[in-house]
């Protein structure tokens, strides 16, 4: 496919999300009229409401309360340090009292019902005064961080909200009074006899740590925190564990020896064996020297053999001398071989016995350390079991200490609050009504109406535009056709008709306008086409008579002819043919009569003023024009047609009313199908669609017709510019089943002026 068509992909997409703001807003000015009498009728209803209802007074007071003491006892958070005031938020309680039962009550007595109207009819009416007062008492905070709330009442008559926020005060107060003072003096009877108690059994607890410091002198801890006796468990231990590790040492060099000494090592063999498993190598090596050292026949075998190998440099090897001196050497070193080894074998005896006593001493050893650490371990337990008794004890003793701080911090506050002023309440405000009645709101009431009733009308008139079953925006008209847009064709003004002149040669008697330009749009659409398919014979059809099929047609017609090629127009609406008249030309001979074969071909075409276009008039009426299309005439006609002419253009009827189209379109090349915008109705949209789809020859896309500003019709809101915008082509035949890919065609929208109304009101169609 070529490349812009995948450049330009993005573009229908904003442009028809524009389209269909542009239409909301088309469809918001044409049910203006509903908006407005919705927005009235709500408007008047208001009013009407606010003239009726009954007026509601608000009288309001703010008080300032402060609290001075009264701390609740809490051990867990209790700091004597910290500033009561300002820490605890009382207000939501004092707001609860105030709109209580009991403190209402007080208020209404104090006025008397029979100075209250509103309460006094709910008593004739068998309802609870007070319970009535409190849903008209309001208590709010102005400021979260504030000791100040403020007291609401609302009722039928001014005085008589005056009255009941005036004796609500009072209440309050009186109530604050007998309460506190009360709870005071009792507060404090019970803080002293806690104070009491707690006291005397933190000087039990204290004699009791004494006590048991005094005698338990194993508590007394290292500065480690370690007692004595773990201290010295742990050294008896560690000297335990030392001298089971020196007995194994002993008792492996022991068994090596032994070993070693049966199997006829020699000394300094054994001596090597022994420092391998801990032995003392100094020692060894010593004792292995000493040995070596008592015996000098090593210097006396070194002279004679000195001599004998000087009488082998003389006489040879054969020389008596030499073989004697020979002797004497082998006899001295077997005396001295059994002499050395009677020395080795004392002191390797020797040796193993000092191994063996050593290990005898080490067990002897460690049974006493052991015996010691068994000794020491039992102390020890019964020091940890006095160390975590007095642990216990003093843990209690702190505790019972901390409460009793908390306990005596409590009795001095409420000593010194201890009377009613411990709470105060000052009025701030005085109680007062407000000058205009709370409800109704005439303001706030006629805007909500206003709103509301403009919010109907929006609604009313979207619901009434969705009722509609007319297509209503180009992004609707695609997905009902199925179908790419080859362009779009602009409603042309009443007053541009004069000037433009027929409609249907707009393309040739005004080639530099936007209605050409649109044609010339649509050409070049179908010319993409053409590059992958044969597309010389097209028929032209509309789902209804008045689409403007006809003009497309013979504008397409033009548009191909001012391109070079040679292009025929064919009438085939044999039930009511335009084209004659849009030519100016004669109707006698024409496709008609060639059906039937009456005449040559040559004496139909009629040559027009347009340099390369002829055209064939659809002839006489005839009583059977869909039996004389089903001809095998009308494609032997179309054969000779297509050798003489580039491109042969068929106007043909409406899809939904006649057969004709049907017909004609299995022999074409391609179908393109003319829509107007205003008009076409989903189902019927379905079934044109429908019913193309069964001839299959292709449909190549439709042209959308009569789209106007969206000041010029009710819905449709399309602008133009000179863009262009990506469509996918669909045919029926041209498609697989299972993933078949569709072409994409360029769709050339074109610019139009906003239409002109004529004195009717309406613009004239193209």
């Amino acid at each position: 496919m070529p490349e812009p068509a995948t450049q330009n992909q993005a573009h229908p997409a904003p442009r028809e999300l524009a389209v269909e703001i542009r239409r909301l807003i088309g469809v918001l000015r044409q049910g203006w009229r509903l908006i407005a009498i919705s927005a009235v009728v709500c408007l008047t209803l208001a009013g009407l409401y606010v003239a009726a209802a009954k007026r509601v007074y608000q009288a309001t007071t703010r008080l300032l309360v402060l609290q001075q003491g009264g701390r609740p006892l809490n051990v867990a958070n209790s700091d004597p340090n910290r500033i009561m005031e300002g820490t605890d938020d009382y207000i939501p309680t004092h707001s609860m009292i105030v709109c209580s039962p009991m403190v209402v009550k007080q208020a209404i007595e104090k006025v008397g019902l029979e100075h209250l109207p509103t309460l006094l009819a709910a008593k004739r009416a068998d309802k609870d005064p007070v319970e009535e007062a409190i849903l008209n008492i309001k208590v709010t905070r102005p400021d979260r961080m504030a000791k100040i709330f403020r007291v609401d009442y609302q009722a039928g008559d001014r005085q008589e909200t005056d009255r009941l926020v005036a004796a609500l005060v009072a209440s309050y107060q009186q109530f604050l009074g007998a309460t506190f003072q009360k709870n005071s003096g009792l507060v404090i009877t019970l803080i002293s006899k806690a104070r009491d108690d707690l006291s005397k059994e933190l000087k039990e607890l204290e004699d009791q740590y004494l006590e048991f410091r005094r005698t338990n002198s194993n508590v007394i801890v290292g500065q480690e925190g370690h007692s004595f006796w773990a201290t010295r468990l742990a050294r008896w231990d560690r000297a335990a564990n030392e001298a089971m590790v020196k007995a194994v040492q002993l008792k492996t060099q022991l068994e090596v020896g032994r070993k070693l000494a049966g199997d006829g090592a020699e000394l300094w063999a054994i001596a090597h064996a022994i420092t391998q498993v801990g032995g003392d190598p100094n020692s060894l090596l010593a004792l292995v020297t000493a040995g070596s050292s008592q015996n000098g026949e090593a210097d006396l075998i070194r002279q004679l053999a000195v001599e004998q190998h000087q009488l082998i440099e003389r006489y040879g090897p054969d020389y008596a001398k030499v073989k004697e001196l020979k002797l004497q050497i082998d006899r001295i070193r077997e005396r001295g071989r059994s002499a050395r080894s009677r020395l080795e074998a004392g002191e390797l005896k020797d040796v193993l016995a000092s191994i063996a006593r050593s290990l005898e001493s080490v067990q002897t050893m460690r049974e006493d350390l052991r015996a010691q650490f068994d000794q020491a371990q039992q102390k020890a337990k019964q020091v940890e079991v006095d160390l975590l008794t007095e642990e216990n004890l003093r843990s209690k003793l702190e505790r019972q200490r901390s409460l009793f701080s908390s306990v005596v911090d409590q009795l001095k506050q409420a000593q010194f609050v201890s009377d009613f002023t411990s709470v105060t309440s000052q009025v701030i405000e005085p109680p007062h009504t407000l000058r205009h009645p709370v409800w109704p709101r005439p303001i706030l009431t006629l805007v909500l109406a206003l709103v509301t009733g403009c919010m109907l009308g929006v609604g009313a008139v979207f619901f009434l535009d969705r009722l509609d079953q007319r297509v209503r925006s180009l992004a609707e008209l695609r997905q009902a056709m199925g179908l790419a847009v080859l362009g779009e064709i602009g409603q042309v003004p009443a007053d541009q008709l004069a000037l433009l002149g027929p409609i249907g040669l707009v393309s040739h008697s005004k080639p530099r306008s936007n209605w050409a330009e649109a044609y010339r749009a649509v050409r070049t659409n179908v010319d993409f086409l053409r590059r992958n398919q044969r597309l010389q014979v097209v028929v032209v059809t509309s789902p209804y008579s008045g689409d403007g099929k006809s003009t497309s047609a013979s504008n397409l017609a033009i548009s191909d002819a001012h391109a070079g090629r040679r292009v025929l127009l064919i009438d085939g609406d044999l039930r009511r043919p335009t084209v004659h008249k849009l030519f100016d030309l004669d109707r006698e001979r024409g496709f008609s009569h060639l059906l039937r074969d009456l005449i040559p071909w040559e004496q139909a075409v009629q040559h027009t003023t347009i340099e390369n276009l002829d055209v064939i008039t659809a002839g006489e009426e005839v009583d059977n024009p869909a039996e004389l299309l089903s001809s095998p005439r009308l494609e032997e006609l179309l054969d000779v047609f297509r050798q003489s002419y580039d491109v042969i253009i068929i106007d043909s009827p409406p899809v939904l009313a006649v057969t004709d189209p049907a017909i004609v379109g299995a022999v074409a090349d391609g179908i393109v199908v003319v829509v107007h915008a205003s008009t076409l109705r989903h189902h019927d949209a379905a079934r044109t669609r429908e019913l193309l789809d069964n001839l299959g020859t292709p449909v190549l896309g439709m042209i959308v017709n009569g789209i106007g500003h969206a000041d010029s019709g009710y819905g449709y809101g399309y602008g133009y510019g000179y863009g262009y915008s990506y469509g996918n082509y669909r045919s029926h035949g041209a498609q697989r089943e299972n993933g078949d890919k569709s072409h994409s065609l360029p769709v050339l929208a074109t610019t139009q002026p906003k239409p002109r109304k004529n004195g009717n009101g309406k613009s004239a169609p193209a």
